[in-house]
């Protein structure tokens, strides 16, 4: 059965038939990708609607073809693509590992303030410096202007205005009131973007 050759795991991409008896390739797909199975799916349907579209993709295939429409060109590029994909998905979660791995060996706290937007994330890490809890401060410019001591503000202003401006490296040290209401001083580096 379908189930048992793609729990071998011995292919390096399956075409599914959307219906398949008394179980659709949705299903299927949905067991396998719940299973670990990394191969892309790519489903074959009898009528291309939006909703078999729409299913196959919230299903996890890489994509869809419809049966009587399909030419050895279009079939060749819809599989050298779904295997681009899955490999170039593969390559950036190894990556996002690899970087993951890098900042939590560091113990850095890091920070991106979106200028444009006004919006600021802060990691969990950054707030634990300062003895909150990830929930405890909200990812809003307020919680690190809040926390900047008042004799500071103007020098990391005039850094911020001298980096954005005149593109000097931004790196400062400051102080941030820590939860227990003492002050630590940080050494913040930043690049924009």
């Amino acid at each position: 059965t379908a189930r048992r050759v793609i729990a071998e795991r011995h292919h390096d991409v399956y075409l599914l038939d959307y219906a398949l008896g008394s179980v659709n390739g949705l299903d299927l797909i949905s067991e396998a990708l719940a299973q670990g199975c990394l191969a892309p799916m790519i489903v074959l349907t009898g009528h291309g609607s939006r909703d078999v579209d729409m299913g196959a993709l919230h299903a996890g295939a890489a994509d869809y073809l419809v049966k009587g429409e399909i030419s050895a060109p279009l079939l060749e590029r819809t599989i050298r693509y779904a295997l681009e994909k899955t490999r170039s998905v593969a390559a950036l979660k190894e990556s996002e590992e690899r970087y993951a791995l890098a900042v939590e060996g560091a113990s850095d706290g890091l920070w991106d303030w979106n200028l444009d937007t006004r919006s600021i994330y802060l990691s969990p890490r950054w707030k634990e410096i300062l003895g909150y809890a990830d929930d405890e401060l909200p990812n809003v410019e307020s919680s690190f202007f809040d926390l900047l001591h008042a004799d500071d503000r103007a020098a990391v202003g005039e850094a911020i205005r001298r980096h954005l401006q005149e593109k000097q490296r931004y790196v400062i040290e400051f102080r941030l009131r820590h939860k227990d209401a003492s002050y630590r001083w940080v050494l913040a580096r930043g690049q924009a973007m």
